[in-house]
This record gives C-alpha cells, structure tokens and sequence, in this order.
C-alpha cells in the first residue's frame, strides 16, 4: 500500500510571536518614570487646590502602597475637612521636598521605623513568600504612614541617578531624566540652546576663526538648499579681490 505524502499548505503552520524583552520592559519603565515625575510635580505643586493636591497625594499613595487605601473627600465644602487635609498635604509636599533633595545630591534618603510607629502604632508587615504587604488600621495619622512609605516604594525607582538638578546655573528645578537629560524644560528649548551654544564659542574661538566658522555654515547652507554651482559661484565671489586690494 502506497503512502502518499503531501506538504503542508503555505500558512497553515501558525506561531504566537515572542515579545521582546525590550518590549515587555518599556511599559514598566515608563511607569517608573511616570511615577517619579509625579512625585516631584506634587512636592513643587504651589498652584493647585486642595482638592487637586488631594487627588496627587491619594493616588500615589493608592499606586505603591495599596493596601493603605487612601479615601479623598468628595465633598470640600465643610471648612474642617479643608483645613485637615490643607496641613496634611503640606506636610507630605514637605517630606516629599525633603526626599527628592536627597536624591538630587545622590544621597540616601532613610526612612526610620520609629517614624512609621508613631503615625500608625497598628503598621504590620504581612509576608506572603519572598514578598509581602503593609497593612495597618485606619487611625488618625495612618495617611502620613502611607506616605512615607508611598515615598520609599518610589525612590526605589530613581535608580540612583534620575532625579537631578538642572544644570543651569542659578537654576534650582528638579527634573526626571530619561536618558542623559540635564536641563530642565525651561533651559532645553532651542533658545537655550543656541545661547548656551554662543557663550561657549565667545569663550574657546578668536574673531578670524569665528568668521571662517560663518562662512562655512553659509556655504553648507547654499550647497544645501542651492546647488553645488551657487555654491562654487559665491566661494569665487569671495576669493574675488576687490576695489581697494586692486589699487594696492
């Protein structure tokens, strides 16, 4: 009995494929990165209500130490709760400056376990395997807890180097670089650059060789947007003596 053999038709072999590592480890980057920035957009927050604050606070708080659930009030009309919140979140801008300090001078910021225990004597750490959760009863200063520990949970993603000061002289922002990034987004404009770009040329070239750097940057730029003959025309009008050198 003869056994015939097909092929396969093309197509009909399906493989599921591979993420990347590079891919699978994006999004958690950016995520770290998202975090950290929102950090230090709240410590640095002079314009935004209480409400807003508020809002920052919990869901920082709600995104690295979950098991503190951080209840924000809806209702802002009764002046008491304002007020309570008002100093809270003043406290936690304070604490979060204080941090992101520390970290911009590549300094350790430790957080003492007696400071913990006093806003929150109820704090437990439950450990489940080779990981675990904080967990602690709502009391009247449980959300200061959080917040240290909100802020520990997000310095871990500072990899010792992210936060940094501006590079700019007499310039105190605090910036998230992604890459190598070291000026703020004041002083990374175009304009910046070009100033910054000048000053060092005032400093390093002497006037001939800043000349000749002009005139190169002009004919790259006829070359360009020109032609080779514009070009060659306009380095023959240079070389051209005039009037004056003749009658020398």
């Amino acid at each position: 009995m003869a056994i015939l053999k097909t092929k396969k038709p093309k197509g009909s072999v399906t493989t599921k494929r591979r993420r990347s590592r590079r891919a699978v480890q994006k999004p958690a980057r950016e995520w770290k990165i998202g975090t950290l920035s929102r950090l230090v957009e709240f410590a640095y927050d002079t314009r935004s209500d209480v409400p807003e604050l508020a809002s920052q606070f919990g869901g920082l708080i709600g995104k690295t130490v979950p098991r503190i659930g951080i209840v924000v009030p809806r209702d802002w009309l009764d002046p008491a709760i304002t007020r309570s919140w008002l100093d809270t979140l003043h406290w936690g801008q304070d604490e979060a400056k204080a941090a992101i300090e520390r970290a911009a001078q590549k300094q350790p910021w430790k957080l003492e376990m007696s400071r913990l225990l006093a806003f929150a004597p109820g704090l437990t750490w439950q450990a489940i395997g080779a990981s675990g959760f904080w967990e602690t009863l709502p009391t009247d200063d449980y959300l200061k807890s959080g917040w240290l520990l909100a802020i520990k949970e997000i310095l871990h993603f500072n990899q010792g180097w992210r936060i940094r000061r501006c590079a700019e002289p007499n310039c105190n922002a605090v910036l998230v670089g992604r890459t190598t990034s070291r000026y703020c987004d004041r002083h990374s404009t175009s304009a910046e650059k070009s100033r910054r770009f000048r000053e060092r040329n005032a400093k390093t070239l002497t006037p001939e060789q800043k000349k000749k750097r002009r005139r190169r940057y002009y004919e790259n730029y006829l070359r360009k947007h020109k032609g080779e003959a514009v070009t060659a025309a306009a380095r023959r009008q240079r070389t051209k003596p005039t009037g004056q050198q003749r009658g020398r």
